[in-house]
């Protein structure tokens, strides 16, 4: 998780430290405040502090193309937390929020709240279970069990993930050739698409390339 500091400047956070009895006080104090504030944002406030009390805030590293990936256990809908020159934007549909309020560009949901609330509350995010070369190495082993030894070997065996041309929603994979690449995309896709999203545990797109 980047330090408060490194946040964009458009978006100041509160600089004292919180001092709630329990990290449940805590998250529900912080919302009732910025209820209090910015009453348009109200209606994204229950999911902010779900997402916040059951970790549903990983952290990204700076090469996944984002700042947070937000989601609750077992729910598939998810948003990509960046930084924008103006304050935050994110990959879900409910951003941004049609009434422009709170501090910055005043462009928010519920997962830039639950991103921003993690961090005013000083709580350590949990990193992101998967970079693409592991998330694609361990479909790799799945994916070598489910097919025929000869169709595993003379598709798949010594593809690799692309992680410069991926993101936390796409995952990019290189095939050895051209003809490979090809096969993958229209023969193989579905399985492949089921192996990495039952591994990520979120809705991942992915790309073929030859090379």
């Amino acid at each position: 998780m980047p330090p408060i500091s490194a946040l964009p400047a458009a978006v100041p956070l509160p600089q004292h430290r919180v001092l709630e009895a329990s990290p449940a006080a805590a998250i529900a104090a912080a919302l009732d405040r910025a209820g209090r504030r910015w009453p348009a944002l109200a209606p994204l406030l229950p999911l902010t502090g779900e997402l916040v009390t059951r970790d549903g805030v990983w952290a990204l590293s700076p090469e996944m193309g984002g700042l947070a990936l937000c989601r609750l256990p077992g729910d598939w809908h998810l948003g990509v937390v960046r930084a924008t020159p103006t304050g935050f934007g994110c990959s879900c549909d409910r951003w941004p929020l049609q009434v422009r309020t709170g501090p910055g560009d005043g462009r928010y949901c519920d997962h830039i709240l639950a991103y921003l609330l993690a961090v005013y509350l000083q709580r350590p995010l949990p990193p992101c279970p998967y970079d693409p070369h592991s998330l694609w190495q361990t479909a790799l082993e799945e994916l070598e069990h489910q097919m025929l030894k000869t169709v595993y070997n003379l598709w798949l065996a010594g593809s690799q993930a692309v992680p410069e041309a991926s993101s936390p929603t796409l995952l990019t994979i290189a095939l050895p050739n051209q003809f490979a690449r090809e096969w993958a995309a229209l023969r193989l896709h579905s399985i492949i698409l089921r192996a990495v999203r039952d591994i990520a545990g979120y809705r991942i797109d992915l790309r073929y390339v030859a090379g």
